[in-house]
């Protein structure tokens, strides 16, 4: 059997037996018990003995064998000779005998005197209920104990390299704004993904937040709190999101040095918030602040010197206003801007120079741009309009 299956099965493996049999094993055990007892027969000497509650999971290997096992000589062997996984320390609590029987011998009886001892109740107050209880606590550790001997520190590591990350990635932006103080605008109040949306290959995949999954503070079923180790479920998305790490740390940068370069521009303004914008344009500090804004949102480093006529030098005005003010610009405003932008650089077009032919233009068409055409194109038609 898998050891994957061992850990999967382990609760439902392991269950107590009220007594011994008539079965090999079971007569062994009962002779070796005799053997170890003050008393002379099974009937009175099963009395002198209990479970310790200690229990140890080999995993089919003999590593990092506690104390309380090897003293004993049967690692790997239940006191009956028989191979076991499971370990179950049991005591004679006459001469101090300690020894291990595995997951077919711990038997109800050992368990109910431990119990009865540890909560101070009488036999016949415990449960089946609290017996199962017993072995299932027991054999959850085991299988988290396992768990992080085979891919604790691998685990370990990788969670320690996303969890910043996960904690301002995955998360739902709410229908809920507050205002930032320091940067002098509203945001968007934000609270953890505490489910998964989607399938994680999916392109759509929205991940539950990992640290809300392992260990957060405010979740009562964390699982380190639950079981003691990561489901597969969580060690799959934490490997998914590592894979996008460089992307994730790309976007938080992004945002980070927008709102860096907000609040430069806010910090460099010896005035109040709204003057400093006004006075914002002329100011070279100011403009240096705004041009790492611009590079921070994608967009190129734009003044008044772009527009070619007033309806741009105010448009441009706005957009300016809209970055330093933390809004976000439309598709379309955004796709006018860069318009503006490029033209300083694009030939003037094919129209642009029929137009000016049509006015009378009478210099180099070769070296026109489509900002320098739009310039001469305003200028002769006011020219023509106030000789008419």
């Amino acid at each position: 059997m898998s050891r994957m299956t061992w850990e999967n099965n382990a609760s439902r493996h392991v269950a107590a037996k009220r007594g011994l049999g008539e079965g090999r094993w079971d007569k062994i055990l009962k002779q070796r018990m005799v053997e170890l007892s003050e008393a002379d027969n099974y009937e009175d000497a099963k009395y002198e003995w209990k479970a310790t509650g200690k229990c140890w999971w080999s995993r089919n290997n003999h590593r990092n064998v506690p104390d309380w096992v090897a003293q004993t000589n049967h690692v790997g062997e239940c006191l009956c000779g028989h191979g076991i996984v499971y370990h179950f320390g049991i005591e004679n609590t006459i001469n101090g005998h300690v020894d291990v029987v595995g997951s077919d011998h711990i038997t109800s009886y050992l368990i109910l005197r431990e119990i009865t001892e540890t909560q101070k109740i009488s036999e016949s107050e415990v449960t089946e209920a609290m017996i199962q209880e017993w072995i299932d606590v027991r054999v959850k550790a085991m299988k988290a104990e396992s768990w992080w001997e085979e891919k604790g520190e691998k685990f370990e590591k990788d969670f320690n390299l996303v969890k910043d990350a996960d904690l301002r990635i995955n998360i739902i932006e709410t229908q809920k704004t507050y205002f930032d103080k320091d940067l002098k605008m509203n945001r968007p109040v934000t609270k953890i993904r505490k489910r998964s949306q989607g399938e994680i290959f999916d392109e759509d995949y929205r991940m539950a937040s990992i640290v809300w999954r392992w260990n957060h503070p405010d979740n009562p079923k964390n699982q380190q709190t639950r079981l003691g180790y990561p489901d597969d479920k969580l060690v799959l998305d934490i490997m998914h999101f590592k894979r996008n790490l460089e992307t994730h740390l790309e976007t938080l940068a992004k945002e980070d040095a927008r709102l860096d370069a907000r609040l430069e521009v806010l910090q460099n303004a010896d005035i109040k918030f709204k003057d400093a914008v006004k006075k914002s344009i002329d100011d070279n500090a100011e403009n240096n602040a705004f041009a790492r804004l611009c590079e921070a949102h994608g967009y190129p480093y734009f003044d008044a010197g772009f527009a070619s006529n007033e309806w741009e030098a105010s448009f441009i005005k706005d957009m300016r206003m809209a970055l330093t003010e933390g809004r976000l610009l439309s598709d379309r405003q955004a796709s006018t801007l860069l318009k503006i932008v490029n033209r300083q650089s694009e030939p003037a077009s094919e129209k642009q120079i029929n137009y000016l032919r049509r006015l009378g233009y009478t210099g180099d068409y070769a070296l026109l741009t489509k900002k320098t055409a739009s310039v001469e194109i305003d200028l002769l038609v006011k020219e023509r309009n106030n000789n008419e």
